[in-house]
């Protein structure tokens, strides 16, 4: 990326993709799960959540994980789909089916 005059406006990423989503996820009330689970089921549990969710994207035509920070998860579509510029609904559309799908993931709970 080059951050000079013209900004992330300028970088080969923003120049080839015309439409793009990211969708931000964190885990609900997250600070309550670090005092009350023990530090090992904390850390299956993201595991197993984080997991999940990479392997639902590797399996998606164009969903594309960006990285996990603590609880957050951060992914993306449409930055090197196979269609090569789907259209706004299709970036939205395979964005909201991961966001459906990890509210039903597996591993809500320490086992």
């Amino acid at each position: 990326l080059r951050m000079e005059a013209g900004g992330l406006l300028e970088s080969p990423v923003a120049q080839r993709v015309s439409r793009a989503g990211v969708l931000f996820m964190a885990i609900h009330d997250f600070d309550k799960l670090t005092t009350s689970w023990a530090p090992l089921d904390l850390i299956k549990f993201l595991n197993r959540l984080f997991t999940s969710l990479d392997d639902r994207c590797k399996e998606s035509d164009g969903l594309v994980k960006i990285e996990t920070v603590g609880e957050v998860y951060v992914v993306a579509s449409g930055l090197f789909s196979e269609s090569g510029g789907a259209d706004e609904q299709e970036h939205g559309a395979g964005l909201a089916e991961l966001a459906k799908f990890a509210l039903q993931a597996p591993g809500r709970g320490p086992e």
